[in-house]
Formats: structure tokens, sequence, C-alpha cells
């Protein structure tokens, strides 16, 4: 992780990544060399709702070589041999997010691209300017969330759009995703007249506030909920709030009326696009492919 990453993680984070994930222990297949680990592939089940039906699907997770042994075609014999282990026992279905250096060989294995997601950001002087001149509703009380199951309960209301391939949002796999080692996860969740009407998730990573997590009833809610992480983003003088999004998405359209902004060009800050791919056995079912089938959120995004 250090060398390929620049990431420094403890033996827990592998211990909760891989063996604690309550859709199941993850897949991963690594290359030796003399006992050394030169080479690792590593995929993370999901549970997800297809056409009303619950199925695992896999999720692309680390994939790492190290500079001695780059361009032996290490990546794919390591990659096919997590598939052909999952083809024991399930249908090939993998899901991932391409990097700049990784889409390339991901196109060359049979992957499609499905979605786009865009980062989204706001400037920590635009932030100061939205807390200060966009005063939220007072009778929008925001608190830290006491039970998670009222945030399983709020996403359910106000995020699906009949999209037939989804992410089973559970207690359990939200308790799960918040207990990453690396970060300190935030929870709020806005009220009004007692009754929860949004929430939002964000944590602390190199210098910006990100947030993870973001589902609102109407614009007073997401008002009142972003006033906290704009207040979080002034008190640990970060350089902005960021989030990803697949384009045209629920996510994308609270960010944006938000004023939250996103590099359109191909250079400059947070240009990069990040394909959602994926990768099927059967080419003859295309319910994978379609893009308007997935609902792909923030949340499901493997930058753990």
């Amino acid at each position: 992780m250090e060398h390929c990453f620049n990431m420094k993680v403890e033996e827990d984070y592998f211990k909760w990544k891989f063996l604690n994930n309550p859709s199941g222990e993850f897949v991963g297949f690594g290359a030796f060399k003399a006992g050394e680990l030169l080479g690792f592939n590593g995929i993370i089940p999901e549970k997800y709702i297809v056409n009303g039906r619950e199925q695992i699907i896999f999720q692309l997770g680390d994939v790492m070589t190290h500079a001695s042994i780059r361009r032996m075609g290490m990546f794919e014999k390591l990659a096919t041999a997590c598939y052909n282990h999952i083809r024991e026992n399930h249908p090939l279905v993998v899901i991932g997010f391409g990097g700049e250096i990784s889409t390339y060989g991901l196109l060359k294995m049979g992957w499609k691209k499905v979605k786009i997601f865009n980062y989204y950001f706001k400037h920590r002087i635009h932030c100061r300017w939205s807390a200060i001149l966009n005063q939220p509703d007072k009778k929008y009380i925001v608190r830290p969330a006491g039970d998670l199951q009222e945030v399983v309960e709020l996403h359910d209301r106000y995020t699906y759009r009949n999209e037939p391939i989804h992410q089973v949002f559970s207690k359990e796999y939200l308790s799960w995703k918040i207990s990453n080692p690396r970060r300190k996860y935030h929870t709020f969740v806005c009220y009004l007249n007692g009754q929860a009407v949004g929430y939002i998730i964000y944590y602390l990573e190199d210098g910006k506030v990100f947030i993870f997590d973001f589902v609102v009833s109407n614009q007073k809610v997401s008002k009142a909920l972003l006033k906290k992480a704009y207040e979080f983003c002034f008190e640990n003088q970060c350089s902005g709030v960021i989030s990803v999004a697949a384009a045209g998405s629920l996510m994308a359209k609270r960010l944006k009326k938000a004023g939250f902004l996103h590099n359109p060009f191909s250079k400059g800050p947070l240009h990069v696009r990040v394909p959602f791919m994926v990768l099927v056995d059967n080419k003859e079912d295309t319910n994978f492919l379609r893009p308007e089938n997935w609902l792909i959120e923030p949340s499901g995004h493997d930058s753990l």
C-alpha cells in the first residue's frame, strides 16, 4: 500500500476491509517472489438488488503491483485468478472504478464503461460565503445521528428512482462502512418538527472535507446540513468540500443546486473523470451494461 499508493495503514485496516465485511470475505490473490509479496488483486463481495432479487456482486478493490514487476502482465494474471475463483460458485459480475492507469488494462480484459463520475467541489472561500449568506431555516434542526436505522430509512425514502440494480443499504452495511479505521466519519440528521428529513455523512482527508453520503428531501434541508460541513471545513482549515457523483444522478443534482462546481475541462483541479465499469461473462445479458439500470452512490465508491 505504501509503495503503490503512498498510504501508511495498519493491519486493523485490512482486517476491517477484508474480513469484517458483512457481505462476506474478500477474494484476493498475490504474486510472490522468494516469499515476498510483489503484486496483489482483491475483490470485495457486496449485496445488490438486481430486478427485485438479492445477488452478490463483487467490486474491484486494491490492485497493487510493485515497480519491479510492472509491465509483465501481472495485473491480468492476478485478476484472472480472482475471476476464475468466483466462477466456481457465482455468476461473474464484477464492478469497479477505473483509474488513470488501470482503465486501459480493464478495457483490454473486456470491461465496459457504464457511467462517468465527476468530482464536485466548493472552495473554502465559497463555503464561507455560503455559510454566511444562505442561513438555514431555524425550524430545521441538525443533530448527530443517534440511530443509523433512521439514516437507512431516510436513504430508502429519498434515494431511489426505480433503478433495477442498486446496493443493499442496510444498517449492518452502513455501520461497517463508517467504521473504517483510517477515518473518522461525522453523521448528522436534520429534523423538522421532530421528523427526520435528511442526513449528511462526511470525513476529513488530505486537508479536504469529503462528503460520503448526502440525502435530503428539499433545499431547506440541504442548506441546514451543508452548513455543518462548511463549518467543519473552516474549523479544520481545509481547502474545501468535495464529493464524487455520477453525472446526472440525484446526488449530482443536489450538489449543483447547492452551488458545487465541477471542472468540465481536461486539465486543472479535479478534472479527472472516473469511469464506473462492469465485467460480466454473459455478453448477451445487457441488463448490467445499461447506465440507466444502475444506482451507484458515492458511499459505494471503493475509495477506502
